[in-house]
């Protein structure tokens, strides 16, 4: 019976029949072998090249001098954005960059874009492509959140011509100043994590749905609130509260401490009123006329204002006053009492 072979079988007997004559290779495998196996070697030296290009190319990115030419990029891509689809004239972007620079800041290991970025001007964010990190935005010519984008980081940020916070996403942290003042309610408000700068919320009028930060560092806003109802502050304030717009302390709990200054000027009557037992900054209490049944705190490491106080009945001064006391409605006589009790106040 005759064997049959495939083409590569007919060439492997013949190979192994003949060890000692030159390999017999009519289709050319072991040069295709030989050929493919260059490939691969040349493939993975391309391989390598681009992955140490990559690495290189990476490094450089997370070098100062990489950060600092990615947010000088930044810049030139938002001027060519306001060119073309704001149709900003030339002079006005020359003022709009005037005077911006771009530093390496070691601390918070950014490129940090210095100066006044005033886009003021803009009504739509549709489209804008901010630097990652920026001192100073003025956005407040804005009335809708929709489409904007914020900087990972900014010091200072005027957003005060939204009158709704549908949109609005903030940055996860934030340390300086924040102008929203122009919401009137706090529906689709979601505040940072973390704050230690200035929040102004001075335009609410009602606290509800108003949600705060555990940890609250900075000063707060709130002025425009008539009404404490719904106003659930944190139990350590680090920074200044301001809240002279309520007329009565009705449901309102004050945080045991407050590390800034307390505003509560609005304040007719200390009905209801408990105090925190340390305020760091100034107390702010000008429009009370009476002192029965208010216990001020322990420590106002600032100034105190009780400019209403047409008596001294009831009142009981806190063990340390930093600053001046003003009790400017008061007689002479009943001032100079009380600098005989206290001579280590400042009265006027």
């Amino acid at each position: 019976m005759t064997e049959s072979y495939t083409p590569n079988q007919f060439i492997n007997k013949i190979n192994q029949d003949n060890p000692s004559s030159p390999t017999f290779d009519p289709l050319k495998t072991q040069e295709l072998r030989q050929r493919i196996e260059d490939n691969k070697i040349q493939s993975g030296d391309i391989l390598a090249q681009a992955e140490q290009r990559k690495q290189q190319e990476e490094a450089y990115l997370n070098s100062p001098e990489g950060k600092i030419a990615k947010a000088e990029q930044e810049i030139q891509d938002m001027k060519t954005w306001l060119l073309t689809d704001q149709t900003y004239a030339p002079e006005q972007i020359d003022f709009i960059i005037y005077g911006l620079t771009v530093e390496y800041d070691e601390d918070t290991n950014k490129a940090v874009v210095w100066g006044d970025l005033n886009l003021d001007g803009l009504t739509s964010a549709e489209g804008l492509k901010l630097p990652e990190s920026v001192r100073v935005l003025d956005l407040s010519g804005l009335t809708s959140a929709e489409g904007l984008q914020l900087p990972e980081s900014v010091s200072v940020l005027d957003l005060s011509g939204l009158t709704s916070a549908k949109d609005l996403q903030l940055p996860q942290s934030v340390d300086g100043s924040f102008n929203l003042s122009g919401l009137t309610s706090a529906e689709g408000l979601t505040l940072p994590e973390s704050f230690g700068g200035f929040l102004d919320l001075s335009g609410l009028t009602s606290a509800e749905g108003l949600t705060l930060p555990e940890s609250f560092g900075g000063s707060f806003g709130l002025s425009g609130l008539t009404s404490a109802e719904g106003l659930t502050l944190p139990e350590s304030f680090g920074g200044s509260l301001y809240l002279g717009g309520l007329t009565s302390a009705e449901g309102l709990q004050l945080p045991e401490n407050v590390g800034g200054d307390l505003d509560l000027r609005g304040l007719t009557s200390a009905e209801g009123l408990q105090l925190p037992e340390n305020v760091g900054g100034d107390l702010d209490l000008a429009s009370l006329t009476s002192a029965e049944g208010i216990q001020l705190p322990e420590t106002v490491g600032g100034y105190l204002d009780l400019a209403g106080l047409t008596s001294v009945e009831g009142l009981q001064l806190p063990k340390n006053v930093g600053g001046d006391l003003n009790l400017r409605s008061l007689t002479g006589a009943e001032k100079q009492k009380i600098r005989e009790e206290r001579p280590d106040l400042r009265i006027y």
